[in-house]
């Protein structure tokens, strides 16, 4: 048949729900809730749409049946398995009976029509079995397609309640009787973690968020499967922004905080978390003007990320924050900056240790439970050590930003033309006569260390015509003819190109100057201002009130042009970045789950690297970059990037690579079985058979291997593609799952060859103890629940059974020479980074015994100081050699065995 012949689409709705009544008839942005369901399986092409309701509720849906063309059948409310049988006997006569049943539920308004047409194609490549259905989409975006006949023997063989009430366990409750399938879901919709049915009202309430995201974005209705995940974690999402609010640190926080929320709005949900403490009367003021601004006291139940612009946190705060949510810090300059999960310096920061503030590590802690939202974090904030030196020099990755990035500041869009003070410029400096200076002194939103009137009354007597904002002022004063004071300059930034030189401390306004194209000068409020500006490349005055004669020198040697921002620089949306983050994902240890209480051992942009205070192992702690597909594009355009040539054209390289590998499995397989004895003691023990299952197989390139040497290999990955060519190609058995869930057994048929008439189906099983080698090559790091995966190749072992697996090493010479290149190197979907010095005790966690380490992937270039060597030249064979001599490859391959026979 076609993939469509026979098949009806049956939406299964009733209105006396306990939880949520006459929910199917909600009004949802303009339509009833059940209307989008009947339209979202419209979608679907079929030979009937049928709506199957309780003879109670048949009156009121009528008039929406009708509306979308679905044929009304009502039936028993309790017995939906009974209704649904119903409905295919009242077409078995006609010439077309219903064959195939799409089932859906009318109280999921976000189903995922791709994912639906997509289950009708695979329950049809599977042979129609009697129960198909995708596994791993968001709860309430899924359809089931059945086999008419055996809904039909299902109703005859359960008397069960529960099987009569929710249709699809008759079936696959009682697979001794029935074949059903349940696949994981293809990557591009696989989001478990997503709620989309509606059951309550609280889930009513975020199918309205929902909508009105989707509406708001001008989405086809129905929507995408990718538009209903976005709109999903906008419901599901609040981003809280924690600003400074303090006396005497400014207002650029604040407005900064402000800006982004607004910005974010049509995106992400935000609010600004104020506390419960008292705040200067500045903070309601800009509030109210920024406007559209939620203020909360306590941070809400769907806090999915912090974003700090604090000036200075504790240490402990930060630690209470991520117990709730990941952590983002903007220009932090306290001690929570060596915790926060991901750190941004906007305005660049100093950067040696000795430089930075003072980080206590805390010893690690037994507690690793996580905090309720109930307990919130003072706002009573005391300014930390900023000024102190540290001498935890483990701490100094710490302290790095994951990103530095200037151009996040809001810059100026009018700008004096090019050329505007090119007269003034000799040597990449500028040399202004002073008396002819037009000149501008902005000390901050609050001016806290009172400097700008002082100063500016000191440049006029130089001659200079000087501007000043002294938010003090209540008005706008001239006090000389060449000095003007002002309370505040509307749009300030846009205003500045009007000066040819500005006066500011170190700080947003200094930057959007330099943009603007004018000179700058800044004067330091303490000694770390100072060294900051000193270390950006602008002029500075040191700490404290200049005297004239310090201004006249400063003058006379030229006012520097710093580099990092031009009057060319673009700016970049800061927000957009954030809105990156927020989907972003805090980890905990994927070998003992439990949360680092320790600083990170590295950042990077895309990701922050953390070691587990209790078995050791390195993580990425925090990851900022979308899942990787291991579609057929990975294995060809990917692979070829990388390596010059696709991976099947690669093949035959990585099956020499897996002989090599098979031969050490094998010496080390005689030597547990027979003492190292030419005869095979394990048949005996194993039906006959060495079985061999190699995870993440890929194309079989070490299956092929594994054949080759004698084994029986199976193989299991999570692309189909790869399966396929594997089963088809290769004519090994291999399965598409998930590991380390896997099926009990599954099918697999040996095409017919000529001494062969007919295909050989076979049941490949996959029980406990069923094999004598277990096999992951550059896998085991992909997996984030990795004691999960430890436990099941550790089940699936026989005593003395042999678990074998390649992983890039920290111990090698990037990671032990240049370990902040390695973690910036490390691919965001490592979820664990191996250290050979650790892997051994973490192994005899779950019953291993390291039997050899081959340390591979030398590079000699990688050495320090010698990215330039030649290669085969005499220093190149000299490194090579140290490398191999002292196993300092960038991979390895552990091979271990399982204790107990």
């Amino acid at each position: 048949m076609s993939v469509y012949s026979g098949v009806a689409v049956v939406v299964q709705a009733r209105l006396n729900s306990s939880r949520l009544p006459r929910k199917a008839l909600l009004n949802l942005c303009g339509k009833p809730l059940l209307a989008y369901t009947l339209e979202a399986m419209r979608e679907i092409p079929a030979e009937r749409y049928i709506l199957a309701c309780d003879r109670a509720s048949a009156a009121d849906f009528a008039p929406i049946a009708e509306q979308f063309h679905y044929t009304l059948i009502s039936g028993s409310e309790t017995d939906v398995l009974g209704r649904f049988c119903s409905v295919i006997r009242q077409f078995e006569t006609s010439l077309r009976p219903i064959t195939t049943i799409i089932r859906a539920t009318g109280d999921n308004p976000f189903l995922f029509t791709e994912a639906a047409e997509a289950s009708v194609k695979r329950f049809v490549e599977l042979g129609e079995p009697d129960y198909f259905t995708y596994t791993g989409l968001p709860h309430g975006s899924g359809v089931e397609i059945i086999k008419a006949k055996s809904l039909l023997t299902a109703e005859r063989l359960t008397d069960d309640a529960y099987d009569h009430e929710h249709v699809g366990p008759a079936l696959y409750r009682h697979t001794d009787t029935f074949i059903c399938v349940k696949e994981t879901a293809p990557l591009r919709w696989y989001a478990p973690h997503l709620r989309t049915t509606v059951d309550t009202k609280d889930d009513f309430e975020c199918a309205e968020l929902m909508m009105q995201y989707l509406q708001r974005e001008k989405a086809v209705i129905p929507p995408s499967a990718s538009a209903v995940m976005k709109a999903c974690r906008y419901a599901g999402r609040i981003a809280v922004f924690v600003p400074s609010v303090r006396e005497g640190q400014g207002t650029g926080h604040l407005r900064r905080v402000c800006s982004l929320m607004q910005e974010l709005a049509p995106q992400l949900r935000a609010v600004l978390y104020l506390g419960a403490a008292s705040e200067p009367s500045f903070v309601q003021d800009i509030i109210k003007k920024m406007g559209n601004i939620d203020t909360v006291n306590e941070i809400p139940e769907q806090t999915c990320v912090f974003i700090l612009d604090n000036f200075r946190t504790q240490a402990e705060e930060v630690r209470q924050l991520k117990k709730i949510a990941p952590v983002v810090a903007l220009d932090e300059g306290g001690e929570g900056r060596a915790f926060v999960d991901y750190l941004i310096d906007i305005l660049p920061a100093l950067p040696h240790p000795i430089d930075l503030p003072d980080v206590s590590v805390p010893k690690p802690s037994s507690d690793s439970s996580s905090a309720s939202n109930s307990s919130q974090p003072s706002r009573n904030r005391t300014a930390d050590r900023s000024e102190h030196t540290t001498d935890h020099t483990e701490s100094v990755e710490a302290l790095r930003a994951n990103l530095t990035e200037v151009n996040f500041i809001a810059l100026p869009q009018k700008r004096k033309r090019d050329g505007a003070l090119k007269k003034y410029e000799k040597n990449g400096k500028y040399f202004f006569p002073i008396e002819n200076a037009k000149l501008l002194i902005v000390c901050g939103g609050e001016d806290a260390a009172h400097m700008g009137l002082p100063l500016a009354h000191i440049f006029a007597e130089l001659g200079a015509e000087v501007s000043v904002i002294e938010p003090n002022e209540k008005k706008y004063s001239q006090q000389k003819m060449n000095l003007y004071v002002y309370p505040y300059l509307e749009n300030l930034r846009d205003r500045l190109c009007e000066w040819d030189i500005v006066v500011t401390h170190y700080g947003f306004t200094a930057f959007e100057a330099l943009a603007a194209g004018c000179a700058v000068i800044l004067v330091s409020p303490t000694d770390y201002h100072y060294r900051l500006g000193l270390n950006a490349g602008f002029s500075t005055l040191s700490a404290g009130m200049p005297a004239a004669q310090d201004i006249k020198a400063l003058f006379k040697a030229g006012i520097d042009i710093p580099s990092i921002v031009t009057p060319q620089s673009k700016e970049k949306s800061l927000a957009e970045f954030i809105l990156k983050l927020s989907t972003a994902t805090a980890h905990r240890c994927p070998l003992c789950d439990e949360p680092s209480s320790l600083p990170p051992e590295g950042r990077a942009e895309n990701k922050t690297v953390s070691r587990c205070p209790v078995c050791g192992m390195y993580y990425p702690s925090f990851i900022a970059a979308e899942k990787k597909d291991y579609s057929e594009q990975y294995f060809f355009e990917e692979y070829q990037a990388q390596y010059g040539k696709t991976y099947l054209e690669d093949f035959e390289s990585i099956k020499r690579q897996g002989l090599r590998r098979m031969s050490i499995i094998n010496a080390i397989y005689a030597k547990v079985f027979n003492g190292g004895k030419e005869e095979s003691l394990f048949e005996g023990l194993h039906h006959g058979t060495k079985r061999i299952l190699d995870v993440g197989c890929a194309y079989g390139p070490f299956l092929a291997a594994a054949k080759e040497s004698g084994w029986n290999p199976v193989g299991t990955d999570i692309s189909a593609e790869a399966v396929h060519y594997v089963c088809k190609t290769l004519q090994l058995p291999a399965c598409q799952a998930p590991f380390p869930v896997l099926p009990a057994r599954f099918s697999f048929t040996v095409e017919k060859t000529f001494t062969e008439q007919h295909n050989q189906p076979l049941s490949i099983p996959l029980e406990a103890g069923g094999f004598s080698a277990v096999t992951m090559w550059f896998v085991i790091e992909h997996f984030q629940d990795l004691n999960s995966v430890l436990q099941k190749v550790s089940d699936l072992l026989i005593g003395g059974g042999i678990f074998a697996f390649s992983t890039p090493a920290l111990s090698g010479v990037t990671g032990r020479w240049n370990r902040r290149l390695f973690f910036s190197q490390s691919p965001t979907d490592h979820y664990t980074i191996w250290d050979r010095r650790q892997a051994k005790k973490q192994l005899e966690r779950y019953g291993f015994t390291v039997k050899k380490i081959v340390s591979i992937g030398h590079h000699p270039e990688r050495f320090p100081h010698a990215a330039k060597i030649k290669k085969g030249g005499f220093r190149w064979n000299i490194l090579m050699l140290v490398s191999k001599l002292f196993k300092l490859g960038d991979s390895m391959e552990i091979y271990a065995v399982k204790m107990g026979m």
